[in-house]
């Protein structure tokens, strides 16, 4: 099948873009991880929002940003808490566990699922910056980050196929079914609006980068 020079065109601007993408999965395994004194300090000086707002202006598509001036919070004292109310503790209700096994299915299933695809490009959670179990939302938005560091590194879209393959695929039967219904969750417990803003963003982020992975159904012809 020959695909239409504008489609090529797409596919070709989103995999050039990879490197923007990788940093931006990077950003947001950082926001929805327990926030270590590095990212405290982004968000106390404003860092955090402005290196948002650039990455976003990169991305190779448009969607819906949200306000990032929740990002710039004038005391970080409460995020180490807020992190654990929301996703850790039952208080005040049942927990918002970021594990996306734990929203429905066989979790050891889908762990089993996501070992096999870590492995398979050489990886396994011990080598996780965040050191957590393969169903973590941030380790699967790390993960995603490791395949468009990947990606940028190819010669071509072709050659960066099984890469875009793995990201769809990832996307498409796991993050992007769990992330609304952990912000319908988080939504329940009313939550700082720097972790509703975070996850949200990393919803509408999925969506699109699946919109546009599934576009590349076939390699363009040469």
């Amino acid at each position: 099948m020959t695909q239409q020079s504008g489609e090529i065109s797409l596919i070709e601007t989103h995999h050039q873009a990879a490197a923007v993408r990788s940093s931006f999965y990077a950003k947001l395994s950082e926001v929805l991880a327990y926030p270590t004194s590095e990212l405290r300090g982004e968000v106390a000086t404003g860092e955090l929002r402005n290196v948002l707002s650039e990455l976003i202006e990169q991305l190779p598509y448009d969607f819906s940003v949200q306000d990032l001036a929740c990002f710039e919070l004038e005391s970080v004292d409460a995020m180490e808490s807020e992190y654990i109310r929301l996703f850790d503790l039952p208080v005040d209700g049942p927990p918002c566990p970021l594990y996306g096994g734990l929203l429905g299915g066989d979790r050891r299933q889908v762990m089993e699922e996501l070992l096999r695809l870590y492995r398979h490009f050489g990886l396994s959670t011990a080598d996780a910056a965040v050191r957590d179990l393969p169903d973590s939302i941030p380790t699967v938005l790390e993960f995603l980050q490791f395949l468009t560091q990947r990606e940028a590194s190819a010669g071509n879209v072709n050659e960066a196929a099984p890469l875009r393959t793995a990201q769809r695929d990832l996307l498409e039967r796991h993050l992007t079914r769990w992330i609304p219904r952990i912000i319908e969750q988080l939504q329940a417990r009313k939550p700082m609006p720097l972790y509703l803003v975070g996850m949200t963003l990393t919803g509408e982020f999925a969506g699109s980068e699946l919109q546009q992975l599934n576009r590349h159904g076939e390699s363009p012809s040469k």
